[in-house]
């Protein structure tokens, strides 16, 4: 299952928007995005914290996704996030063995 929610201004602009995919015990932070707008009045961070509160009773992980960039990552962490990285298999073909290969 999977929601968008967002934070509307006093005039009803979107200001910050995300996905949340709801799987199994985790809820799956996905495609943040604010306005201008929304940056200067922290709406993400309400969004997050409407998402804890909304979801505090219940046996979920929320699951940022993680980020290298060093605001976002503050972001996370203030929210108790810990960093968990996520290994990914890369295929890979040397040049000497494509050029062996088409021999």
């Amino acid at each position: 299952m999977s929601r968008y929610l967002g934070v509307r201004s006093e005039d009803g602009e979107l200001i910050a928007a995300l996905l949340l995919v709801v799987c199994k015990n985790r809820l799956i932070y996905l495609a943040p995005a604010s306005s201008h707008l929304g940056k200067e009045r922290v709406a993400m961070f309400v969004l997050i914290d409407s998402i804890i509160k909304t979801y505090s009773g219940e046996t979920y992980c929320l699951d940022f996704e993680g980020s290298r960039i060093p605001g976002v990552m503050r972001l996370y962490k203030g929210f108790g996030g810990k960093d968990q990285p996520y290994y990914r298999v890369r295929r890979g073909r040397p040049d000497w063995l494509v050029q062996i290969m088409h021999r």
